[in-house]
């Protein structure tokens, strides 16, 4: 898994700091940083942006 591919991983329930220990950052910030300058957004706000958009039908989301 790659920072950029990180963000299907939110929408499964995991926690930023469990996503950032298998990307082996040391910090959960530098994390955050990084998803935002790659994504153009934070991780917190993708997730609430891409559930608004599964409960409405909008996102076909790949279920575990």
């Amino acid at each position: 898994m790659t920072s950029r591919n990180s963000g299907s991983i939110f929408l499964r329930g995991h926690e930023v700091v469990e996503i950032a220990e298998k990307l082996r950052y040391n910090n959960s910030q530098n994390f955050i940083r990084v998803f935002e300058r790659i994504n153009g957004t934070t991780p917190g706000e993708f997730r609430t942006s891409r559930a608004a958009l599964k409960s409405h039908g909008s996102l076909a989301v790949e279920e575990d």
